[in-house]
């Protein structure tokens, strides 16, 4: 949480000149000092006073700051749940999202051992498992963020029968299809794999070894990991932590799948580069050419 606290008769929702001689309201100042913080240390809440109202923004339901709960002084001993989230254990939020990660690398731990057996020589063919792994659970977050259109690719797989290779190659034709830019593609492609966008970045580039998909392998990766999992609530930063897990051999596997938490992977990447890459950020401002220096600096990194 941050509180910018302002004077008695300060209008919370007005902008004022900074001493930079930008106009922000208390809010957007707030915002400001919160850039300034490690990621890890960003806050969830902002609460701005005047010693009359307070104004409380949930940074995760409304990132834009649209709306606040207001709360006036006299109204204070009958509102005090609003503040909950400060004496709340914190603990509660950050045990939930371990649970979810944990959730997330047992389902997608699970569905790697049976497909793992399918193979001919399951240690030869590791690479290739671990790039079909990526692959599919690449599919499973596009599909519940947005970048494919709802259930897409449940719905594309989900009539398709194993056993017989029918769905292996179906796989194999999607992983095609979205390492094709759209006006590159067949015409008689067909409707369902023509709704599917481009995916730049080589992630679906070159062919790898696919094995035969059994009935239980289907349902286990197709409706226990996809369709019943929501995996826009796992953050996408844990994920390489998942396949280390998942590739580091039975032991850690069989203990549970271990992973780097958010907040300890943020303890070594803050101080290596991003806090460095954050203040450069702030020093650019709104200098486009200074911005797009920074820009080409990141990518050439």
């Amino acid at each position: 949480m941050l509180i910018e606290q302002k004077t008695r008769g300060i209008d919370l929702r007005k902008p004022a000149q900074q001493s930079d001689g930008q106009a922000l309201t208390p809010y957007e100042q707030a915002l400001r000092y919160a850039a300034y913080l490690p990621t890890s240390d960003a806050p969830n809440f902002i609460i701005v006073s005047n010693f009359e109202e307070f104004l409380i923004y949930d940074r995760r339901t409304d990132p834009n700051g649209e709306s606040p709960i207001s709360v006036l002084l006299p109204e204070l001993p009958s509102q005090l749940q609003v503040f909950s989230f400060i004496v709340d254990p914190v603990n509660q939020r950050i045990a939930r999202q371990k649970q979810l990660n944990l959730e997330a690398a047992r389902l997608i731990g699970e569905v790697y051992e049976s497909i793992r057996h399918q193979y001919h020589d399951p240690e030869a063919s590791r690479h290739n498992l671990a790039v079909l792994m990526v692959r599919i659970l690449f599919c499973f977050y596009a599909e519940d963020s947005g970048f494919f259109e709802k259930n897409l690719f449940y719905n594309y797989l989900k009539e398709i029968p194993a056993g017989e290779g029918v769905f292996r190659d179906a796989l194999i034709k999607l992983f095609g299809v979205l390492n094709t830019p759209e006006d590159q593609r067949s015409a008689y492609l067909g409707k369902t794999l023509a709704q599917f966008p481009y995916v730049n970045g080589g992630l679906f580039e070159g062919e790898i070894e696919v094995p035969i998909f059994t009935n239980d392998i289907k349902y286990q990766m197709l409706q226990k990991a996809g369709y019943e999992f929501n995996w826009t609530e796992i953050s996408p930063v844990i994920f390489g932590s998942i396949f280390e897990s998942i590739l580091s051999g039975d032991e850690r596997r069989a203990g549970g799948m271990h992973y780097t938490s958010v907040e300890n992977i943020h303890k070594v990447i803050d101080p290596l580069f991003l806090n460095e890459l954050r203040l450069e950020f702030q020093k650019a401002g709104e200098n486009k050419g200074a911005l797009r220096a920074l820009q080409g600096s990141v990518l050439r990194r």
